[in-house]
């Protein structure tokens, strides 16, 4: 029994050194130098145009149980033919 964990331990422990081997080529990147106030931090990558059409939605109910806050909405979907 010990033998049969001691292969699968040298095993384990040569496919771990391979894998690591395989990701530690190049350089790790965490995060990129960029320059923020070009960035449009409010509005997001699309911009002011992206803005989700929020005329359609109405308020349904506020649900208090749970810790929570849930809201419940309902989007008229007349355009596209699915229903409410």
């Amino acid at each position: 029994m010990s033998s049969n964990l001691f292969k699968f331990s040298k095993v384990f422990f040569l496919s771990l050194l391979l894998m690591v081997g395989a990701f530690a080529q190049g350089s790790p990147v965490l995060w990129e130098q960029v320059d923020v106030s070009s960035r449009d931090l409010f509005y997001g990558p699309g911009g002011q145009e992206m803005l989700p059409d929020v005329s359609k939605v109405t308020f349904v109910k506020e649900e208090t149980e749970g810790y929570n806050k849930n809201i419940r909405s309902r989007m008229q979907m007349e355009e596209s033919g699915l229903p409410n």
